[in-house]
């Protein structure tokens, strides 16, 4: 006799639940400024770690600095062109998969100075803060994880 009406508020429920999920709370803009976040770490060639870092990273980046004594730490490249010298680099922003409070962003690195032109593809894992998108973790082939490349080498290699 109740079975009915209860079956049906438990569907109705659980389908409100779904749309609640982040994945689905995540605004269509969220992909998009995520792509836009990452383009502005290629635009500006300053970069603070506040402004591009998430918390954990800035304290590994910065332990590795301390550790080396003003001597080049185990982060002896720019991770985010993953270089030292970004001359003649292309940068193409290609694709974000986002939700409101993670998103993964591709992109294509192109060295044309180099012969044949040198193609690196990067993988920025971003995690929303407050003060908007930090990178948590860069991906490529040189260096599958910055994270824990830092973790292990922080300091010197």
């Amino acid at each position: 006799m109740f079975a009915r009406p209860f079956k049906s508020a438990l569907v109705l429920g659980s389908a409100l639940l779904a749309l609640a999920s982040p994945a689905a709370l995540a605004a269509p803009s969220d992909s998009a400024s995520a792509k836009a976040f990452v383009q502005k770490l290629y635009d500006k060639h300053v970069r603070s770690d506040a402004s591009v870092y998430d918390t954990g990273l800035i304290a590994l980046i910065r332990k590795d600095r301390r550790l080396a004594h003003g001597e080049v730490g185990a982060l002896d490249f720019d991770p985010i062109c993953q270089c030292q010298d970004a001359g003649g680099m292309k940068v193409e922003v290609l694709d974000a998969n986002a939700s409101a409070r993670t998103a993964v962003v591709q992109v294509r690195l192109t060295f044309t100075e180099a012969q044949p032109p040198e193609v690196i593809p990067v993988e920025f894992d971003l995690v929303r803060t407050g003060a908007g998108w930090r990178v948590h973790d860069i991906k490529s082939k040189e260096t599958p994880s910055l994270r824990d490349y830092m973790q292990k080498h922080a300091g010197g290699k």
